[in-house]
């Protein structure tokens, strides 16, 4: 079942390190629970993204059922003390450490790659890079291109970079894929600025899409 949660990108955090057994937080569901409580309303709406429990959050990336490769279990603690630093607030030292992570995993590792540049956007934005924010989720969006939690980082960074064309293609590519809840969130909430000619075209196609995934149609 669906939670509502404001750290989406949080939640499928705790899911991954809950499968290589390195979860340090409380339940996910509970976990997810408080931090809906501790943020504010303006993150939560900021976010608008719904944590997924259970695995299904992680879908769009290999099958997280599936083992990890030796080479991601190798930097699994790098990555776990990069993200201990994120949480003490060391924002730049923890950039340095993910940076090493991406250095040392090849396109076969794609989860863990994914994954990695995913956060490593979530600390630019935190550090107020904008550009190497959208760079990051760009390249975790090549690396898993049917993960709709990457997709929808991108679509979210483009938005706050005023590129709105460009983050309606890259809802366009994602659901020209395969289905996607996150999207129809998206799209229920409505947009806040002027929509060019260009992108209610562009989200014509989508509504046509989701349409046809909703009515059991093959696209």
């Amino acid at each position: 079942m669906a939670m509502p949660c404001a750290r989406r990108k949080d939640c499928e955090e705790h899911i991954l390190r809950a499968k290589a057994g390195r979860s340090t937080y409380p339940p996910l569901s509970l976990w997810c629970i408080v931090r809906v409580v501790a943020l504010t309303v303006a993150n939560i709406l900021q976010a608008r993204i719904q944590c997924m429990s259970g695995v299904s959050a992680m879908s769009g990336v290999s099958a997280l059922k599936d083992a990890w490769t030796e080479n991601e279990r190798s930097v699994i603690p790098l990555f776990d003390r990069a993200l201990a630093l994120r949480d003490q607030g060391s924002y730049d030292e923890a950039v340095v450490l993910l940076q090493a992570v991406v250095d040392r995993l090849t396109l076969s590792d794609r989860r863990l790659l994914a994954h990695t540049h995913v956060q490593l956007g979530r600390l630019h934005d935190r550090l107020g890079n904008d550009l190497r924010e959208e760079e990051h989720y760009r390249i975790a969006v090549r690396v898993a291109p049917r993960w709709e939690h990457a997709s929808l980082s991108l679509f979210y960074s483009l938005q706050n970079l005023k590129r709105h064309e460009d983050a309606m293609r890259e809802m366009l590519r994602l659901v020209s894929l395969h289905d996607s809840d996150g999207y129809r969130e998206v799209l229920e909430e409505g947009f806040s600025h002027q929509l060019s000619p260009l992108e209610h075209d562009i989200l014509g196609k989508v509504r046509s899409l989701l349409a046809q995934y909703r009515n059991g149609r093959n696209v």
